[in-house]
């Protein structure tokens, strides 16, 4: 025979359960997160480096650096046309 249980009869989840869904949602926010951050600091520390470099070096050199590290990193080469 089989008996049919309602939604309301249905035994709570147990809190070891929720805690590890909770964790596993916070692990993968934050694995996107990063792949979204991470370029942007690397980006942001060449940037940084070519102006500590700036004086002893010419404007083609950095930008020729700057913009080998966006392609790097995946970003496009130019923006979008205004």
């Amino acid at each position: 025979m089989v008996t049919r249980v309602s939604a309301a009869g249905a035994a709570p989840a147990p809190p070891a359960a929720v805690v590890s869904l909770l964790f596993c949602r916070a692990l993968y926010y934050a694995s996107t997160s990063v792949e979204i951050v991470l370029p942007v600091h690397r980006l942001l520390d060449e940037m940084q480096t070519q102006a500590q470099l700036a004086p002893s070096l010419d404007d083609g050199t950095i930008r020729r650096r700057i913009q080998a590290a966006a392609q790097d990193i995946g970003l496009p080469a130019r923006g979008p046309a205004d």
